[in-house]
């Protein structure tokens, strides 16, 4: 299991971006199974005397490789976890630098603060081992909290988030139509394919979803529908890339990935950088609404939260400097259809499936070394009435939309 007592050699990890000399660590694990699933993480406080003498505390969170074989496949570590120690050292500081250049008139304030990061201890080592760390602010000292996973967020946290992702979203975008060379050589390197990994396991996955939505009597006569579905999309597979819409997806933009403040506005933060790619820009959109909004605001209030995106991402392009009018409602519309047809049906539910499990059991510990793939098949099944009635709910809606065959 997760046990790290300290962050080895952490004055070199910081060294860069935080003066003063170590003086002191506390290190803790920070999240249960189940509330990660790409990496280990650890809480970690520690204190610098400045060169004046002065004491100064700070409270990081360190993003670990996972521990076994199994999920560090999955993830295709030796990739993703070098693409996202370079979103903070490259991807981010283009991004902020070209939206206020083109005038931008909103600071980009939802991405944490940058301590550092490594792949090994060994300078000379181009692969990623079990010393590989990312080194970021702990946000909840600044106020920022998770939400439930097994709630959602409320309305007024679903505004700020889908605000925030709309401007996530067009600065990519941006910078792709203004700036092509731009885009191929500091953005698109740095959003990789995840590889095989989770290829191997989709069966699995598959196997264990179908099984499931055949618990649900509502879903009887559409399962042949439904498993035709599951079976032919992949979530982390190769994405078409359609203009004008493609631009930068998250790819992972759901509750876990997302913290926001209790504010009368809440204030966003942008979190779990690992497998960000190419291609619609309607993907995360419509994944994080069919997930990570509580169930009773979403049920009424999903059209009105696609337009509310919609509006404010036209005008984020609007004050970049783009010509908009490519970009109509009814296309974003179509785009989702799309979305939700190829990748975003099986993405919402296996992921609804995993994050409405009972706290504590999760099919995948990535902090557990000794996890291997027959423990992942040997996992129990049987749904609560949280996963009953999200499944239910994403499978009819989809289903009453058309927006799968």
């Amino acid at each position: 299991m997760a046990n790290k007592k300290e962050i080895e050699k952490l004055e070199d990890l910081i060294k860069g971006t935080i003066d003063g000399e170590l003086v002191e660590q506390q290190v803790s694990s920070l999240l249960p199974p189940g509330e990660n699933y790409g990496s280990v993480m650890y809480k970690v406080d520690f204190k610098v005397k400045t060169s004046s003498g002065e004491i100064k505390e700070y409270h990081a969170v360190a993003k670990c490789t996972p521990l076994n074989q199994v999920t560090q496949e999955m993830f295709n570590t030796q990739v993703t976890f070098k693409s996202e120690i370079a979103w903070y050292t490259t991807v981010i500081p283009t991004l902020k630098s070209f939206a206020k250049e083109q005038g931008l008139r909103r600071e980009l304030d939802f991405f944490q603060q940058f301590y550092g990061a490594r792949i090994s201890l060994d300078p000379e080592s181009d692969k990623v081992d079990l010393d590989g760390v990312i080194l970021t602010e702990n946000l909840k000292y600044l106020g920022y909290g998770n939400v439930d996973r097994h709630v959602g967020f409320e309305a007024t946290s679903t505004i700020s988030i889908l605000k925030d992702l709309a401007t996530f979203h067009a600065i990519p975008l941006a910078i792709k139509i203004k700036n092509p060379e731009l885009f191929a050589k500091k953005l698109v390197p740095y959003c990789p394919d995840i590889g095989n990994g989770f290829t191997k396991m989709k069966p699995h996955f598959d196997q264990k979803l179908i099984k499931s939505l055949k618990e649900i009597p509502e879903l009887t006569d559409f399962m042949p529908q439904i498993a035709r579905n599951i079976e032919e999309s992949s979530p982390f597979g190769v994405r078409e890339i359609r203009e004008p819409w493609a631009g930068i997806m998250h790819l992972d933009f759901w509750c876990n990935n997302i913290m926001a403040t209790s504010e009368e506005t809440p204030k966003v933060m942008i979190l779990d950088l690992q497998v960000p790619k190419q291609g619609s820009v309607a993907a995360d959109l419509i994944f994080f609404l069919l997930t990570s909004v509580k169930f009773d605001v979403i049920k009424d209030r999903l059209d009105e939260f696609v337009e509310l995106y919609y509006e404010e991402f036209i005008e984020n392009l609007r004050q970049l400097k783009v010509d908009t009018s490519d970009f109509k409602l009814d296309g974003l519309l179509e785009e989702i259809t799309e979305e939700v047809k190829k990748a975003e049906f099986r993405h919402s539910l296996s992921h609804s499936y995993q994050m409405l499990m009972n706290k504590g059991v999760a099919h995948i510990d990535t902090s557990d070394a000794k996890f291997k793939q027959e423990n992942f098949d040997a996992k129990p099944q049987g749904l609560n009435e949280r996963q009953i009635e999200k499944l239910r709910w994403i499978s009819l809606e989809v289903l009453k939309r058309n927006w799968i065959l």
